[in-house]
């Protein structure tokens, strides 16, 4: 009975082991990175937020279906 409980969690038991590594090691690489920006002097609550991808991608875009209706207006 006892084994037979200790086999059934066992994968479980692995299972959050190496989760917990995973997550350790997650931290450990967003601190490394952290202190490395932040000895270049570069604080990342200080930054400018990104524009999004597609917005930018949009942008351009209707910036150039702008600039081919102008130049067929100017002919």
């Amino acid at each position: 009975m006892i084994i037979s409980t200790i086999i059934r969690f066992l994968p479980t038991i692995f299972q959050y082991y190496a989760q917990s590594k995973i997550e350790k090691e997650h931290i450990d690489n967003n601190t490394a990175v952290r202190d490395m920006l932040t000895k270049r002097g570069i604080v990342p609550e200080n930054l400018l937020p990104a524009e999004d991808v597609k917005k930018l991608q949009r942008k351009l875009d209707g910036d150039e279906k702008k600039v081919l209706k102008a130049t067929k207006k100017k002919k």
